[in-house]
């Protein structure tokens, strides 16, 4: 096997993880024990930094003048990292004959914050150096998901429909709709 390609197949299965592991936290879908307030906050504002800094490196290539903004951004999450110290560790797994690799939080003092949530900073970062955070969107209804196209602002068709009801062109339509209602409505026509 190729090791070019081995390498991609892990960076894919390493990005699905990771995605899967950062919407799970934003939408509460681990144990609530998990979970702060605090937390979410923390992992949602890391995010945001995160997506942020990633839009300005790829505008720096463009744009020398957006180096500042840059910096500013790189601080900023550097600023939400340190909450998360973690040493690295390696263990041998048995069942599948194989080293692995990963962060140990257990070991330092996390300040407020918990294990799972530390983990979540991590996979948001290695999101962010593989450049796969843009596609991750917070619905109008609150929820986190994955957008499986640049222009795709809602989560479902029912949030969607949501979003298109709050439009002019539909006010407009439903305004027009109902006179003609309201019209029949009162000649009989219509029970």
């Amino acid at each position: 096997m190729n090791i070019s390609r081995v390498s991609q197949e892990r960076q894919v299965l390493l990005r699905e993880i990771w995605r899967e592991n950062v919407l799970k936290w934003l939408n509460n879908e681990l144990p609530k024990e998990e979970y702060s307030k605090f937390g979410k906050a923390r992992i949602a504002s890391l995010v945001d930094a995160l997506i942020h800094l990633c839009r300005e490196s790829r505008k720096r290539g463009r744009n020398r003048s957006a180096d500042k903004e840059l910096n500013r951004w790189a601080v900023k999450v550097n600023e939400l990292i340190e909450r998360y110290p973690s040493c690295k560790i390696v263990g041998w797994d048995p069942p599948y004959h194989r080293l692995s690799f990963g962060d140990d939080f257990s070991t330092l003092r996390l300040k407020g914050a918990t294990e799972v949530e530390a983990g979540t900073a991590y996979s948001a970062i290695g999101l962010a150096e593989l450049d796969a955070l843009e596609g991750l969107i917070k619905c109008s209804c609150g929820r986190w998901f994955l957008a499986r196209q640049r222009n795709q602002k809602s989560c479902s068709a029912i949030c969607r429909h949501r979003l298109y009801e709050k439009t002019d062109a539909f006010k407009a339509k439903r305004r027009k709709y109902m006179k003609e209602y309201n019209r029949l409505k009162a000649s009989g026509k219509v029970k």
